[in-house]
């Protein structure tokens, strides 16, 4: 199996379930193609991975995931992957042939842990790289060009816009911001959007959490019984959830809303937000692997779109403002700890300039041409 080519896409590109990737004609042309519900592995260098088969083989699906429905005779299967990706690229290339795609954005976040992947594969593959230009999902065409000069650095012409448009909230503190922030949210809950409140530190999605469960409580919007799940969180119809890890029916940080608990077994049945209902045995309800949605790190929204969004900023750098700022199609809010909007607008301006993405280790690192003895470099006489 070999690598097929890079995508470097904007985070603001469109919806997740549109995402492109690449195919290929039997004739061996290089099209884009749309693949529903794409990949997405949020804590892992912004990059969504998915398989195409080799082109010769299209009378069967490869057998992971689920295949997309072939739009014509000719058009190689689709596989969307998950778990255990080194087995499934073995298998896949001992049985059929196949090539991976890797689609994701050099601007977005990097690995929670060692990254820096998609830059050096770009830097090295360049010739073999589509660039995506066109930005699909901000019905404010002023508003994608304040997020790709953001995107690219331009820090200032980004806060200028975001002050002209009055986007940028304040609060003397942080609980005054975590409250405005909940506010600014549930107006749109009951606007019917599709909204989200994102933030950098967990400590801040818990407060949002707790807020927000607090408000769809007042509003009669949780009902029924309440299952206590290990490790302390309490579920009930009405929930918003997403996973902390993966099972057989959600991938890391897929959201939904909980339709019923049993208290008897522990279990929670979920309505997924792409449709698709399934029930949690009480061991994938536990404190590490399920978690309350009514607010989610920045890093768990990466390829998720929304209407709007209400996005505490507590530092983080570039990336994960643009990330934050590039998710809602109608409005995004930003609620920052500031005497008033030109102290905030001071405040961003250093943290947005900080620059974080990752690099290989032999690409930034100065080659060693010699090693000295040990007794020398130690200094001592061993």
């Amino acid at each position: 199996m070999g690598f097929a080519v890079g995508v470097d896409a904007p985070a603001d590109l469109g919806h997740p379930q549109l995402d492109a990737v690449v195919h290929e004609r039997r004739e061996r042309e290089t099209e884009l193609l749309a693949v529903e519900r794409a990949g997405r592995f949020a804590d892992h260098d912004g990059v969504e991975v998915s398989l195409v088969c080799a082109a010769n083989i299209v009378e069967q699906p490869c057998g992971l995931g689920s295949a997309l429905p072939r739009q014509g005779p000719g058009l190689a299967d689709v596989e969307v992957l998950d778990d255990d990706l080194a087995v499934a690229f073995d298998e896949l290339s001992a049985a059929v042939g196949a090539k991976l795609v890797i689609v994701g954005d050099l601007r977005q976040l990097s690995a929670v842990g060692p990254g820096g992947s998609l830059n050096a594969l770009v830097s090295r593959f360049g010739g073999r790289v589509w660039e995506l230009t066109d930005n699909v999902r901000q019905a404010d065409l002023t508003e994608r060009e304040a997020l790709a000069e953001l995107r690219h650095g331009d820090v200032d012409a980004a806060l200028e816009w975001l002050r002209r448009r009055g986007r940028i909230l304040t609060g003397a503190d942080r609980a005054e911001v975590i409250g405005a922030t909940v506010d600014g949210w549930i107006r749109d809950v009951e606007n019917g959007e599709d909204t989200v409140m994102l933030a950098w530190k967990r400590v801040d999605v818990d407060a949002l959490n707790q807020l927000g469960r607090q408000a769809y409580l007042e509003r009669g919007w949780l009902t029924g019984p309440e299952v206590i799940a290990p490790g302390g969180r309490a579920y009930r119809a009405g929930d918003r959830v997403v996973a902390l890890a993966p099972s057989s029916d959600m991938v890391t940080s897929e959201t939904g809303t909980v339709e019923s608990v049993d208290t008897r077994h522990g279990t929670i049945t979920v309505s997924l937000d792409h449709g698709h209902t399934t029930v949690l045995p009480r061991s994938f309800i536990a404190s590490n692997r399920l978690a309350h949605a009514y607010a989610i790190t920045v890093h768990r929204s990466q390829g998720a779109t929304v209407d709007t969004a209400h996005y505490v900023e507590d530092g983080g750098g570039r990336e994960l403002a643009y990330v934050a700022l590039s998710r809602a199609r109608l409005l995004t809010e930003i609620y920052v700890v500031a005497d008033d909007v030109e102290q905030a607008i001071e405040d961003l301006s250093s943290a947005w300039r900080i620059e974080r993405r990752q690099e290989w280790v032999i690409d930034r690192a100065t080659p060693v041409r010699s090693v000295a003895p040990p007794e020398q470099d130690l200094g001592i006489d061993l």
